[in-house]
């Protein structure tokens, strides 16, 4: 199930994921490696997080955490835990995603991929995001994709 992120209950296992999987694909990992667990918490607090997990107060699965800039949804992080990969839990997680970007009137999604990590770009290009630029000073591809329709399908997408 995709559920809400539940500060109490979430964050420990949220940030043990930021720490295991996505810090150390990422080129800026002495930056990331240096913040506090309070510091990736606090990230949480800004845009909207969702949680898989197998029951509704079972530990995360995957989490996916989003923030809406005026017409635009960035996509800031998303992780599973390894051994619930191939489970539909990461595309599952993106739809929440997107559908919520769509509730607060985004147009478009934009996310970044680490240079090297070419299963994650592999992932968002089969969800329909396209490589706009590469930023050499990060490291990373910048990729998009247009959203349509709105409303609170976000709801709908939490199943």
């Amino acid at each position: 199930m995709i559920r809400s992120y539940k500060a109490r209950t979430d964050t420990a296992h949220i940030v043990r994921l930021i720490r295991a999987e996505l810090v150390p694909l990422s080129h800026h990992a002495g930056y990331a490696g240096r913040l506090s667990d309070r510091d990736l918490a606090s990230r949480l607090k800004w845009g909207a997080t969702f949680v898989a997990s197998r029951e509704r107060l079972a530990q995360p699965d995957g989490f996916i955490h989003v923030v809406a800039r005026n017409d635009v949804l960035v996509v800031d992080m998303l992780a599973v835990q390894p051994n619930r990969r191939r489970r539909s839990l990461g595309r599952r997680l993106m739809a929440c995603g997107e559908a919520y970007g769509r509730s607060a009137g985004c147009s478009r999604a934009c996310l970044f991929v680490d240079q090297g990590n070419e299963r994650a770009h592999r992932f968002y290009a089969r969800l329909g995001y396209a490589t706009v630029r590469y930023l050499p000073h990060y490291r990373c591809f910048e990729l998009v994709k247009p959203l349509s329709g709105g409303g609170s399908a976000h709801l709908a997408a939490m199943t």
